[in-house]
This record gives structure tokens, C-alpha cells and sequence, in this order.
């Protein structure tokens, strides 16, 4: 599933090329904050996408090649061959933007955390994967089971 934003043009497709080679090129996930700009560079509905082409060259690699031309001629994408692991993308998604925030219950599971936590079945399309969690719990009590919202909590 391409994003449907690379077909605004070469500026579009040249920010979402560089946006991802410097999450890649970012040597510590936990200090690193995955964000978009809408409509430059999609809403927060992409980021299993992004997540997805993260964690997989070849998958980067069809996507780059679907987009205008600009965006593997001056970005480095193509060449960074690095692909993220679920540890890190629970850094970059989970840990990391705690401790950025300073919140010292949360973006772990030690004693003491808030029990907010997502669970995915492991498939090799990541995009599926990280669209549809197997089980969130908020507070320790399930929210979602299969996708599915089974339970409304508040915050």
C-alpha cells in the first residue's frame, strides 16, 4: 500500500525520503521522535506504513522506487541498508518519547508503570501488524481484543 501523499509531487516525496533516512541514520531509537507533518508527510494513520518500511530494505526499497525520481536522486535512502527491530521501534514508539516527556511511569513495564501497552501478533507485513494490535491494555484492563474496541477507559 503506497502512500497516497507521494503523488503531490517531487517536494513531497524528497521530505518523506529524507524523514526516513534520518530516523535510519539515527544511531539511538530512544532518542529519536517519529512524528508527521500533515499533509507533507501524512497523517498518524501512516505510521504502521512508516513503521513497516523502517523495519524492512526491501519493502523501502519498492516504495522509494514508486515515488518522482528526486527523491532517490538527493536522498541517501536507497543506500541505507539498515533496518530497525521490534526492540527498537518499541524504543523509538514506546520508551523514548517517556523519557523525552519525563514521565517515569509510563514506556516501560518495571513495577510502578502504568500498564498501557499494545500487543501485535508477529507478521512479516509490518503495515498489517502495526494496524491492527492484537490486545491494548490501558491501566491493565484490555481495551481492544483483535482489534477490536472491547472496552472504552478514559486518558
Amino acid at each position: 500500500m503506497p502512500f497516497r501523499y507521494r503523488d503531490r509531487g517531487p517536494t513531497s516525496a524528497l521530505q518523506f525520503a529524507i524523514g526516513l533516512e534520518l530516523m535510519l541514520l539515527s544511531p539511538d531509537p530512544e532518542r529519536t521522535i517519529l512524528t508527521t507533518d500533515h499533509p507533507n508527510g501524512g497523517p498518524f494513520t501512516a505510521y504502521p506504513r512508516i513503521l513497516h518500511l523502517l523495519m524492512d530494505k526491501e519493502a523501502r526499497d519498492r516504495e522509494l522506487a514508486s515515488h518522482p525520481k528526486v527523491a532517490v536522486e538527493r536522498s541517501g535512502l536507497a543506500g541505507i541498508a539498515r533496518e530497525y527491530t521490534l526492540s527498537e521501534i518499541a524504543q523509538l514508539t514506546r520508551s523514548g518519547p517517556a523519557k523525552l516527556l519525563g514521565l517515569a511511569d509510563r514506556g516501560h513495564l518495571r513495577p510502578g508503570a502504568r500498564a498501557d501497552v499494545a500487543v501485535y501478533r508477529d507478521q512479516p507485513d509490518r503495515t498489517a501488524m502495526f494496524s491492527r494490535a492484537h490486545r491494548v491494555l490501558k491501566d491493565g484492563a484490555v481495551i481492544v481484543e483483535d482489534g477490536e474496541v472491547v472496552s472504552w477507559a478514559r486518558g
